[in-house]
Parts: C-alpha cells; structure tokens; sequence
C-alpha cells in the first residue's frame, strides 16, 4: 500500500496494451517512451478597473484539447491497429519506484495510465538502413485516467464533463455545489 510521503524516483519499466491490459494484448516493444498528455485548461484572459494588471482565469473543469503521441521503433501492424482502432483504450502499465524517506528503502508502485481518443495524425516515420525509423501516432484524448497504486489520482471524461484531479472534482467545488450532470 502506497505510503504518503514516498518520494517519486523514476519509472523501471512499462508496457503497452490495447483493450485490456491482459497478457494477449500487450504491445511488446512497441514503444520505448509515452509521452502522457498536457492538461491545459480554458481560460480567458481578465484586465479590469483596479487591478494591477491582466492574468488568465481557468474555467474549472473545461480543458483544451488534449494530444498523446505513441512513438514507435518500428512500423508494425500492432502500431497501425492503434491507430485505426478507436474504440478501444491504451493502456500502459508501469513499475515506478519511490523512497521512503524515513528507511532511504525503495519500494515499487504500479502506475496505470488509461487513454481513449481519436487517431489525428500517423506518421509512418522513414526507411533507414540500420536505423528504427521513428514512426508515431496521434490521438486527440477523450477521456485520461491515471492511476497509482490501485488509486485513481486523475479522472478525465471530456464527453461526460468528468475533471477529477488528485481526488477534487473540478466540476463540484465544495462552496455552491452547482452541476450541470
């Protein structure tokens, strides 16, 4: 059980899956590195009267568009099946180590990132003798969980309005209680 306080040191390793992360559907060696998308929320940009000056004001629980990008080693048809398959989610399923800053032990931690979105952009990379190719896709994320540990730490369903970060529900602060859901 994750402990509070651990201190985040780096991931040992992952893997890639498609639909579930069952043996039967893990990418081997798709990718060596996963890029996790950039929440960015909307915002619009406040000068007025009084103040010292502008600054941009979030609107809670509406984000921008949000991009993951699967870069692959090679082109294979795992990859592309990626791509031409939105119905189904990636998943990646990391070992991530932390200290404990009380022992200086480290203790390993599952980290699962879940993705579902739309295929934008494939990039089929280039032929190169002795060389990976560097082909990728992309997807514009629709919903974006992440877990560590067994506990959902970001929950994100842009079709649904659902914005949880760290446990808070962005679309349900605690003063005035107001949903639209």
């Amino acid at each position: 059980m994750y402990k509070k306080g651990m201190i985040p040191d780096k991931t040992s390793n992952f893997n890639v899956y498609s639909g579930t992360a069952a043996k039967e559907n893990r990418l081997a060696g798709v990718s060596e590195e996963l890029k996790c998308p950039q929440i960015q929320f909307v915002t619009e940009t406040l000068k007025m009267a009084g103040f010292g000056g502008e600054f941009d004001s979030p609107a809670l629980g509406q984000l921008k568009n949000m991009e993951i990008e699967i870069p692959f080693t090679g082109l294979s048809k795992d990859g592309l099946t990626l791509a031409a398959d939105d119905t189904q989610p990636i998943i990646a399923r990391a070992a991530v180590e932390f200290i404990d800053p009380e022992t200086a032990i480290k203790e390993i931690y599952n980290r699962t990132v879940t993705v579902r979105g739309m295929t934008t952009e494939i990039n089929y990379g280039s032929l190169k003798v002795g060389g990976v190719g560097n082909p990728s896709i992309k997807k514009s994320v629709t919903t974006y969980t992440e877990e560590i540990d067994g506990d959902v730490v970001t929950d994100i369903n842009k079709l649904t309005g659902k914005c949880i970060i760290a446990g808070i529900d962005l679309n349900r602060q605690k003063k005035g209680e107001c949903s639209i859901g």
